[in-house]
């Protein structure tokens, strides 16, 4: 989680109102999911479906992938009762077309 800002009490009012500027001005990119997120690197990957760890501490939103070693094709797996994919909280279940080292971006 990203610390939020905090403005300072200062008795000058042109000091207050550059730290009110500056609250509102980053407040979006503090709320933002996708600034808040982790990048894990250098996961392998076979060819099949494999469960990789984000490491968020909450429940995944997104994620992108930064780098890769090959031309393989990752996408994320979707579960169903014939699949038998187990996923849970704190992972996600991601199908490679071939083994590869990812860096994703998780938030």
């Amino acid at each position: 989680m990203l610390n939020a800002f905090r403005k300072i009490r200062v008795k000058d009012k042109d000091l207050e109102q550059v730290q009110s500027n500056i609250a509102n001005t980053i407040a979006p990119v503090l709320r933002s999911l996708i600034v808040d997120g982790v990048l894990v690197k250098d996961i392998e990957l076979v060819n099949g479906v494999n469960r990789v760890n984000h490491t968020l501490g909450r429940p995944l939103e997104g994620w992108i992938i930064v780098d890769r070693n090959s031309a393989a094709t990752v996408f994320k797996t979707v579960p169903t009762a014939a699949s038998n994919t187990i996923t849970d909280s704190s992972t996600i279940s991601l199908t490679a077309s071939g083994t590869v080292k990812v860096s994703i971006w998780f938030f």
